[in-house]
């Protein structure tokens, strides 16, 4: 979805373009269901895009995603035995590279290659590392509607591998209002003056995390699931830079520790807990 982002701007502006956007959140603290524990949740990450002509119809979509996490569980016993703090920093790096393939004025096709290494510090970089793939194609049905369908596919750490469709919308409804799909994501942006849009937005998230040898579960995974849902501003001070606030709600959220087989060693569910996240992006 992000590629598909980069490439549509980049196609629109013409030659090649660059996003940089550092952002940062905060999950407030949530109780942990079945446990007197809780757990609140830093993340700051930096997501670059590339995008860039290869000829007439071709273009290069390459993005690269850099997250760290801090966990704070607090008395959280029961999710992994002999500790109640099971998972604390934790990093993730995603690179898509992919092509997009414009077949003609209205339909067009995007693929590429997922890489993606997620975990303790000092988690092995081979164990912590997953692979998959993409492909969609776009279709302009009307001048203010298009279409996507596809799929995902990604291997997981001691799982079987996830396939997701890729179904997508992007409606005009107005000058002002706009409605989008992108995979897991649904977003309505309106347009309140010509530097300021508001949004709503949700979400489902994943993500896994290889646990590195001296954590109180070696080589385990602890899987971290999460359906945030959020209304935030955007201001677009200029043409090349814009910023972002966002606060909602994470209303649904499960952790899963597994041991290095992929054996369940707990799970437990949290409590609704709010959010903030607040980012920028500078394009070049």
């Amino acid at each position: 979805a992000d590629g598909a982002a980069t490439e549509k701007k980049s196609e629109r502006l013409g030659g090649w373009n660059i996003d940089l956007t550092p952002w940062g959140s905060l999950t407030f603290r949530a109780d942990v269901r079945n446990t007197p524990g809780d757990v609140m949740v830093w993340r700051a990450g930096l997501n670059l895009g590339v995008s860039g002509p290869l000829g007439d119809r071709t273009r290069l979509v390459l993005n690269l995603e850099n997250e760290a996490s801090w966990y704070d569980f607090h008395n959280a016993a029961g999710l992994v035995p002999g500790t109640d703090s099971p998972l604390t920093d934790v990093y993730r790096m995603t690179l898509r590279p992919g092509l997009a393939w414009q077949q003609s004025d209205t339909l067009s096709w995007v693929g590429g290659a997922i890489v993606e290494f997620a975990g303790e510090r000092d988690a092995g970089l081979g164990d912590s590392a997953t692979y998959g793939g993409y492909i969609w194609a776009r279709y302009q049905l009307t001048p203010t509607m298009a279409l996507t369908a596809g799929f995902g596919a990604k291997t997981r750490l001691e799982e079987d591998g996830l396939i997701v469709p890729l179904l997508g919308l992007e409606w005009d409804v107005s000058d002002k209002v706009k409605v989008t799909v992108r995979g897991l994501e649904a977003r309505v942006a309106a347009k309140l003056n010509p530097a300021l849009t508001f949004t709503l937005s949700g979400a489902w998230e994943l993500r896994e995390f290889r646990l590195a040898d001296d954590n109180p579960l070696p080589g385990g995974v602890a899987r971290d699931s999460r359906v945030p849902i959020a209304a935030g501003l955007e201001w677009r001070v200029c043409d090349h830079v814009m910023l972002a606030l966002r606060g909602g709600a994470v209303v649904w959220q499960e952790f899963r520790f597994d041991d290095r087989d992929g054996n369940e060693v707990g799970k437990q569910r949290t409590d609704p807990a709010p959010f903030l996240m607040l980012s920028a992006q500078f394009t070049f």
